[in-house]
């Protein structure tokens, strides 16, 4: 894992992430009150763990944005410069 700080944002690279590490950053994001959690990867989430992630925001006060897959294409290929300055 890389962690950084860019633009004020908290920004943390993995290469590869499981369903436990993923709810477990949440529940730290929702204990710090933290409004919005967002997934951004190149690679989609499995159908599991999107379930999973719709069942852990029931239990949360911080939303999860699912950007990954054509999610993240669409978005790089609209902001270009946030992928110069995240792909660093």
């Amino acid at each position: 894992m890389k962690e950084e700080k860019n633009g004020g944002l908290n920004v943390k690279i993995f290469s590869r992430c499981s369903f436990d590490d993923i709810s477990g950053k949440i529940y730290r994001a929702n204990g710090k009150r933290i409004n919005t959690f967002v997934i951004m990867s190149n690679m989609h989430l499995t159908p599991q763990c999107q379930d999973n992630i719709t069942d852990l925001e029931k239990l949360v006060f911080c939303r999860v944005m699912d950007w990954a897959g054509l999610n993240f294409r669409i978005f790089s290929l609209n902001i270009p410069i946030f992928v110069i300055n995240f792909s660093r």
